[in-house]
Order: structure tokens, then C-alpha cells, then sequence
């Protein structure tokens, strides 16, 4: 993400803060946030989710899982 220079494209961190979360307490609100201003795609990247930390359902549209092959994908 370091190397993308456009004006185009807007990249947020959020520390989660939360013990066994794999979200920040306040990702509802900064979706909501980015959508009243206006963005067309928000892709949000969660700290680890996996079959026990599921909360990023129902803050977004899509929810993609995605395993690398050393954890047996």
C-alpha cells in the first residue's frame, strides 16, 4: 500500500484495541463516515478474522476469508 501515489486513493489504519477482535470498536462509524463522503469502494482488512471472529459480516457488503497455504488451505 506504501507504493500507491494518487490522489485517487484514500488508506486508513485503525488499531483494533480490542482483545480477540479482529476489528476496531469504531470501523462502523468510519464506514459510515467514508460513505457520506462519498467514496465509491471501501475495502476494509481485518487483524486475523477466522471462523470465530466473524463481527465483519454485518459491518460490510462482501466478506472474503483469505488462507494461505501453510495454514492448511
Amino acid at each position: 500500500m506504501n507504493s500507491i501515489d494518487t490522489d485517487a486513493v484514500f488508506m486508513r489504519s485503525l488499531a483494533t484495541r480490542r482483545r480477540h477482535m479482529a476489528t476496531a470498536a469504531v470501523l462502523k462509524d468510519v464506514i459510515q463516515l467514508y460513505r457520506a463522503a462519498g467514496f465509491d469502494l471501501i475495502i476494509v482488512e481485518t487483524a486475523g478474522t477466522g471462523q470465530a471472529d466473524s463481527e465483519i459480516v454485518d459491518l460490510v457488503d462482501w466478506s472474503l476469508y483469505v488462507m494461505t497455504g501453510e495454514y492448511g488451505a
